[in-house]
């Protein structure tokens, strides 16, 4: 027992001495090494399986429809549209031809007439199956209330008419510094028109007798001419109709062909 004693004690102290030895012979702490080499990535795993879609709901039912909406106010009535019934050819306006003079031997008259054919308007079909229409554009002497005094001013009429110039050297303060003429007695045929113009070359004295006017004494037919050059003027119009017994009409009546204004608001007249 002693014997086994003495062992374990000598082998305890032996296991110190060591322990002691060991760490009486450990020395400093050496530098760090250098980093080593990134290991490889590892392969990506496998994908998982697609997940499975969900099923569509069903479709919702229809709405109700909505009422009928109310009926919207019913338009003006459009303006009618103009007969399609005629066709209307027309000339310029055009001097007065005056080829033909002649002279009253008291010169109390002058006269100018045409036996002009170049009225190409005028044609067979126009005389046998048109309307056919002349119009005088004047200078009438009328009453300017704007003023208080009578002027001389543009008209236009159908047929007969009287037409007014100022007797060359006078003033048109009245009317007695005014020349007289009188357009009347057009006829027509094929390209043919022959109006006639009077000219009233006299007037009266303090007397009340009329006597020829002093400026018109011996003068001849070019200085007439002259005179009515620009005035008075006249335009043909044929009016071709489709329709036998048929009226134009304007703003619901019959059109007046004697009111050229209506005449020219109806066929669209430049003039």
């Amino acid at each position: 027992m002693k014997t086994k004693l003495i062992y374990l004690f000598g082998a305890y102290a032996l296991g110190i001495l060591l322990i002691a030895g060991i760490y009486s012979c450990k020395g400093d702490l050496g530098p760090t090494g250098p980093q080593g080499t990134a290991g490889t990535n590892g392969q990506n795993g496998a994908s998982g399986p697609q997940g499975v879609s969900g099923v569509t709901g069903p479709q919702g039912a229809s709405g109700l429809t909505g009422p009928v909406g109310a009926s919207g106010a019913q338009g003006l009535p459009g303006t009618p549209g103009k007969d399609g019934n005629a066709n209307v050819v027309y000339t310029d306006w055009k001097s007065l031809p005056a080829d033909q003079y002649g002279r009253a031997s008291n010169y109390q008259f002058a006269y100018l007439s045409t036996t002009t054919t170049s009225q190409t308007v005028l044609t067979r079909e126009a005389i046998d199956k048109a309307a056919i229409f002349v119009y005088y554009k004047i200078n009438a002497f009328v009453y300017d209330a704007a003023d208080n005094d009578y002027k001389l001013q543009e008209r236009i009429s159908q047929g007969n008419s009287s037409s007014y110039s100022l007797i060359p050297g006078r003033s048109a303060a009245n009317f007695t510094s005014l020349l007289r003429t009188f357009i009347g007695s057009d006829l027509l045929g094929v390209n043919y028109f022959n109006p006639t113009m009077t000219l009233y070359t006299f007037e009266t004295n303090a007397a009340g007798a009329t006597v020829a006017i002093p400026e018109f004494v011996n003068q001849n037919a070019a200085y007439f001419r002259n005179i009515v050059k620009d005035v008075p003027q006249y335009r043909i119009m044929v009016v071709y109709g489709s329709t036998k017994g048929g009226r134009a009409s304007y703003n619901g009546r019959p059109v007046d062909f004697n009111d050229y204004a209506q005449v020219k608001a109806y066929f669209n007249l430049a003039n």
